[in-house]
């Protein structure tokens, strides 16, 4: 849920779309949670057709959420799909995967030792996800 946040504070667009999004991606990780990774990424090229994202956004997307949900699939093929489809050069192709790194690296390291949601951000959590799921988050991480 603190990713959310990051990405609000970086976030360009109005709120809805933002919203929009993040709820999005969230149902598309749900979705995809009992996928096989070897399916993962012929499933993405439907799902994120179905994003609030265009263009070079989506095949960010795209890149970036195999990368997170599937690392054994990623090829040098979904590298130059990124580069050809949203003009990314090697350098910033580098700059996504350590940010995606980072950012399951947190994941993980939060769901392995659970670390819970910063009471500040309560409030964005319960917009983005629900009052319900932010309890049940919470609940998990007393445990």
């Amino acid at each position: 849920m603190s990713h959310a946040g990051f990405l609000r504070d970086h976030w360009d667009g109005d709120d809805d779309a933002f919203l929009a999004l993040v709820r999005a991606l969230h149902a598309l990780g749900d979705a995809l949670a009992d996928t096989p990774p070897r399916q993962v990424p012929a499933a993405l090229d439907a799902a994120v057709s179905k994003l609030p994202a265009t263009g070079r956004d989506s095949a960010l997307l795209r890149f970036v959420l195999q990368l997170a949900l599937a690392p054994r699939t990623m090829t040098g093929e979904a590298v130059a799909r990124l580069q050809a489809e949203a003009g990314f050069d090697d350098r910033a192709v580098h700059d996504i995967v350590h940010v995606v790194a980072c950012f399951s690296y947190m994941n993980r390291l939060a769901d392995g030792v659970g670390v819970t949601l910063l009471e500040g951000r309560r409030p964005l959590a319960e917009e983005l996800f629900g009052a319900e799921a932010v309890a049940a988050h919470l609940d998990w991480g007393q445990r």
